[in-house]
């Protein structure tokens, strides 16, 4: 394998990062060194890797591996200036380095004219900087085809999970290093992460992920086949995004420019005709799936996942904790925040804080500890191999996961009740147009009132559009928590269509007001939900025509979930093709008439009280996974 080149910047003060050293180093951070890594293939990745100051010897490192960094996105501002990062930087772009890149190494700061923290680059919920003041190195490398890294962009294929794994132990044999490193980061740089863990390099220690990604079946589709809505546009448009590539005054010669894998533009495309002719590459999906790869993992986990990750992400972090070996140490916190860290800086006071219990519950302490702990030495977290889980209003634990009772209700006529019904319930399944309703994360976060029109209209001018469901007021407060799913017993008068289960919890005073109003849905709170397209009901790649008129049995996996429902207040369950635009998505042609037998089940798992439901007294058909 050939030698990787390496030069060292000293970072200048208000110049930028780049380009010859001129003004004043800062003093808060060591020398910043240019990094090209040959990977198995020969494609050289391109990086940084920030020093602290002081002796250059048994420093401890944390690897940021991502798609986002010197690429044009959406989510970097400076897009229209974006230059390549070559082995050195003229100084005219040094503005457009510092703007694209800069926030690493900087204190907290948002992009010019946004008014959120850049999430992205500061990749651990806290700028960079300063776990190089804390004594570690960071390394920020480009994926293979994007940034200034050499070869094509395959989302997550082979030869990315192999880079992986060879960055890991290339840092480790480092000069200055102690030979422990740590991975992390939000969104796809979890995915690189969890890329490295499953194959154990040695050097591995710890990792930090949040809006996990380690199932890109369940980041496009639910578990029963239907298409997520945001992954439709999302797929194509950034898969050509990131590995976009402008050419600039610092671009490498041409064997450096970056481009999209022919095998990836042909998946870019597979969205339309995945939703609209049901044609999905199973062996392209299968070769990017980790999950079933988790119980190689070695390094200390700490893991974050926000309820509200409704889509694409939402269902990624289901039975991560059971897929962990039992030896590996590990901590989950889990809330309602989006996709995003469990910070407890953040604009607005968007993301609640921290447990105060916990001592010092900021997400920077805790992820220091971790690190600290596992590639210093360290004292042992004393939160160690532990669930932590925010329910809205108060925070609990689980040492088991989501390893808690299961309780069974039933969708009897328009009640939720303890007994089966003989009671049928029968809908149009046409797609509902509302931008926002009760499940959105912006209506969850108070940034505009919620209206759910299958809870507010499922009678319209297109008949009943939606079957919904009410319980009796809860006698004692509950805590439903975990793995949540319905078993339906559904007919339907076409062979495929979308058929979306949304739970809620429901105030005595809850009422519907104007869509257009300040006021919108009173006293509704998104629990959960999932969806099932009919014609994957029997195999989540395989479509099969659903049996016209025919009872057939369906499972429909929900979101996990961790919500407080206090005494006096309802569940509500409603079934209906769901929202268009927010949810899931299916072929707008398709506008069965669908009947929900009397004794459909919801399974909720409840971690505290009692829902007045049953244990489950029947197996289930497993949740489909992809092997």
């Amino acid at each position: 394998m050939a030698i990787a080149t390496a030069s060292v910047l000293t970072v200048p003060g208000a110049g930028g990062l780049g380009g010859p050293a001129s003004g004043s180093p800062r003093e808060d951070l060591g020398a910043l060194e240019h990094v090209r890594i040959p990977s198995h293939d020969g494609v050289v990745l391109n990086g940084w890797v920030a020093r602290p100051k002081g002796p250059q010897k048994n420093l401890p490192t944390v690897l940021i591996n991502t798609p986002y960094l010197g690429t044009c996105s959406p989510l970097q501002l400076a897009c229209p200036l974006q230059p390549s990062w070559g082995d050195e930087v003229p100084a005219p772009v040094a503005d457009a380095l510092d703007e694209n890149h800069g926030s690493y190494w900087d204190e907290w700061e948002p992009h010019p004219g946004a008014s959120s923290i850049n999430r992205f680059s500061n990749s651990l919920g806290f700028p960079l900087i300063h776990l190089v003041k804390a004594g570690y190195a960071v390394a920020l490398v480009s994926v293979r085809g994007t940034g200034d890294s050499g070869g094509c962009f395959e989302h997550g294929g082979q030869n990315e999970q192999q880079d992986a794994k060879l960055l890991v132990e290339w840092l480790a044999k480092q000069p200055w290093s102690n030979r422990k490193l740590a991975m992390g980061g939000l969104s796809y740089i979890s995915f690189t992460t969890w890329q490295a863990a499953v194959q154990a390099p040695a050097a591995l220690k710890a990792t930090i992920t949040a809006g996990e990604l380690i199932h890109p079946w369940e980041f496009s589709f639910t578990p029963q086949g239907a298409r997520n809505a945001t992954s439709v546009w999302n797929d194509p448009g950034w898969n050509a995004n990131y590995a976009a590539h402008l050419p600039g005054p610092g671009s490498h010669p041409l064997d450096f420019q970056p481009t999209l894998c022919p095998g990836q533009v042909v998946a870019s495309a597979h969205p339309i005709p995945e939703w609209a002719t049901d044609t999905r590459d199973q062996q392209w999906f299968a070769e990017r799936s980790l999950r079933q790869r988790m119980r190689n993992v070695r390094a200390a986990v700490l893991s974050s996942q926000g309820f509200l990750e409704v889509a694409p992400h939402g269902f990624q972090d289901s039975l991560m904790w059971e897929t962990l070996p039992a030896r590996v140490p590990k901590r989950f916190v889990r809330g309602w925040w989006g996709h995003t860290w469990p910070s407890a800086h953040a604009p607005r006071g968007a993301i609640p804080t921290l447990n105060p219990s916990w001592g010092k519950p900021g997400w920077e302490a805790i992820v220091l500890e971790w690190l600290d702990a596992y590639l210093r030495g360290g004292k042992k977290p004393q939160r160690v191999g532990v669930m932590d889980f925010s329910d809205g209003t108060a925070w609990h634990s689980s040492r088991k996961g989501w390893k808690v009772r299961q309780e069974v209700l039933y969708l009897g006529g328009s009640t939720v009740r303890p007994t089966a019904s003989s009671a049928s319930t029968t809908f149009r399944n046409v797609p509902i147009s509302s931008f926002n309703s009760s499940y959105s994360p912006l209506s969850q976060l108070g940034r505009f009132p919620s209206y759910d029109a299958a809870v507010c209209e499922p009678a319209t001018s297109n008949g009943t559009v939606a079957a919904v469901y009410d319980s009796a007021p809860l006698p004692r407060p509950a805590v439903v928590a975990g793995n949540p799913f319905a078993y339906l017993n559904v007919s339907s008068d076409q062979p495929r269509g979308l058929v979306n289960v949304e739970v809620y919890d429901v105030a005595p005073d809850a009422h519907c007001a104007d869509p257009n109003s300040e006021t919108g849905t009173v006293g509704v709170r998104w629990v959960s939900s999932g969806t099932v397209d009919l014609a994957f009901y029997a195999s989540h790649f395989a479509a099969t025509p659903f049996p016209v008129n025919s009872a057939q049995r369906v499972r429909v996996d929900l979101l996990d979930t961790a919500a407080s429902v206090p005494a006096g207040h309802r569940l509500r369950v409603v079934v209906s093709y769901g929202s268009a635009m927010e949810h899931r998505i299916g072929r707008l042609q398709d506008v069965p008439l669908i009947t929900i037998r009397g004794d459909s089940q919801l399974v909720l798992p409840v971690f505290q009280g009692t829902l007045g439901g049953r244990q489950p007294a029947q197996q289930y058909p497993p949740r489909p996974f992809l092997q």
